[in-house]
């Protein structure tokens, strides 16, 4: 358990917390009791601006530009393996799967 590859997180702006937070089945989400080590840290979840809503419709745009400097950082801090979460994606995939291309690009 929790033997995997240094791994790099890319969320929607605002949602980088969401992996340590999880469904609030801690007593404290950010209580100093307790100890709770997140599968990514913190300082290798990046966020992008792009939003999607729960319909399907998109809000924000998917920023490329902010979207390579993230892999590019992630790239440098020795990342093994990426995840792209991005809000409401189950009901509109576009900018994950624009994500994974830029990621493709740029990835060794």
């Amino acid at each position: 358990e929790r033997r995997l590859a240094k791994t790099g997180m890319i969320t929607t702006r605002g949602f980088r917390d969401v992996i340590e937070l999880g469904r609030r089945t801690r007593p404290q989400a950010y209580g100093m009791t307790g100890s709770f080590v997140p599968i990514i840290p913190r300082n290798l979840r990046l966020e992008v601006s792009e939003r999607v809503e729960a319909s399907g419709a998109v809000r924000i745009p998917l920023d490329e530009a902010e979207m390579r400097a993230a892999v590019k950082t992630l790239i440098a801090a020795g990342c093994e393996s990426l995840v792209v979460h991005f809000l409401h994606s189950y009901a509109n995939p576009a900018h994950e799967r624009r994500a994974a291309e830029i990621a493709a690009a740029l990835w060794p």
